[in-house]
């Protein structure tokens, strides 16, 4: 029963935020994206929704990276690959 919206690239990350009908319960965001490598998506949805846990994976992320994810506000940060 959950409407999950995937996106690509920051740029279409942007729009699904702009276009989600009802309210997302959890934000899940790559820290590097083919056009965004920083932490601006991040810190757009604390600003729109600082109510939604936001979790932010990445197979790149150094102690650095963690550190300021976590100073985001981000709920929790996942090495890749993982297993489910």
């Amino acid at each position: 029963g959950w409407i999950v919206r995937q996106a690509a690239t920051g740029v279409e990350t942007r729009l699904a935020l702009e276009t989600l009908e009802g309210e997302p319960f959890v934000v899940v965001l790559d820290l590097r994206l083919p056009d965004v490598a920083d932490l601006s998506l991040v810190e757009e949805v604390r600003r729109r929704r600082p109510d939604v846990p936001v979790i932010v994976m990445s197979a790149h992320g150094s102690l650095e990276d963690i550190r300021r994810v976590r100073a985001a506000g981000v709920y929790r940060f996942i090495d890749k690959p993982f297993d489910v």
